[in-house]
């Protein structure tokens, strides 16, 4: 079996009594080493462990680490993007949203392509962008560009069932485009779902001309 993997692929495979560690070396960007710990079982099934997402932006001057910046960001936004998987297949759907600093919110009708997803997969990843506009140049196509600012984040979205948070965050999905106060009180908000993203990790990114700002 070990040979085989070999034969098959770039791992240097190394032995101890207890497990096999695997070291994947990139060969395409060998200035980068992702190191990912595998264990073999009894049924010769590799399962990943002790993972822990780490950011390796590429073009550091454009990265956003402010919190504060990132939030700007997001709260500058109308869309966010979710990025859904189930049995190996990503799925992405835009969505209106609400957002409170540390969490974000989006309703749901009771069922559709996304309720099924993520009642057997509830980890998501998210994208926001903002300022979006085309840098044109009339003499070198390679010239062309945009300029920019991105938030990408993951997190897990768990379901709202009690009607005191379904309001919460329909209110902070209403804060988000209006300044109005809205109440929900007379609303039937059985006929809906609302769901809440526990961010776990999120990067910010930008163009050069934003980086001064």
């Amino acid at each position: 079996m070990i040979e085989s993997l070999q034969q098959r692929s770039k791992w240097r495979v190394f032995t101890t009594p207890s497990k096999i560690t695997g070291v994947l070396e990139h060969n395409l960007l060998k200035q980068y080493i992702t190191r990912i710990k595998f264990i073999v079982h009894g049924n010769n099934r590799f399962e990943k462990t002790d993972y822990k997402r780490k950011d390796m932006m590429r073009r550091k001057e454009k990265e956003i680490k402010d919190l504060n910046q990132i939030s700007r960001v997001i709260k500058n936004c109308q869309v966010c993007r979710l990025g859904l998987s189930q049995d190996n297949v990503p799925y992405i759907v835009p969505v209106s949203f609400g957002y409170d600093g540390k969490t974000i919110y989006f309703h749901s009708a009771k069922d559709g392509k996304k309720i099924d997803i993520l009642s057997v997969n509830n980890n998501v990843c998210f994208e926001f962008e903002s300022g979006v506009a085309i840098i044109s140049d009339e003499i070198k196509p390679c010239n062309w560009s945009f300029t920019f600012q991105s938030v990408i984040g993951f997190g897990k979205a768990e379901e709202l069932s009690s009607r005191e948070d379904k309001v919460k965050g329909l209110k902070h999905i209403m804060e988000q485009y209006s300044d109005k106060k809205w109440g929900f009180t007379d609303l039937p908000l059985n006929r809906l779902r609302v769901w809440a993203i526990n961010i776990e990790s999120v990067t910010g990114k930008q163009s050069l001309d934003h980086t001064d700002q």
